[in-house]
């Protein structure tokens, strides 16, 4: 299953936020972890309402171009699994 999804360019720092096309929960966050190896941040952490409900922050700092194609390949098996409902 494709999806599209879009992402900031940052300018400088340690993070990217990137929209997926669900509303993020902690059980994501959860199952992204344990069952896909990924660790993430929702950006609904970051603000008062549910503006970002949809992104999560991605940490691009102390870790080498290996591990972020490794990483993004993982973060899209889980985001596939996750629109697909394939998820527990």
């Amino acid at each position: 299953m494709l999806f599209r999804s879009d992402w900031n360019r940052p300018s400088g720092g340690f993070f990217l936020s990137l929209t997926v096309p669900f509303l993020v929960t902690d059980a994501d966050l959860q199952t992204s972890a344990d069952q896909f190896g990924v660790l993430w941040t929702p950006m609904s952490y970051f603000f008062v309402d549910q503006e970002c409900a949809n992104q999560i922050r991605l940490s691009f700092s102390y870790v080498t171009p290996q591990q972020i194609a490794d990483g993004i390949s993982a973060l899209a098996r889980f985001i596939q699994h996750r629109i697909a409902g394939q998820l527990r």
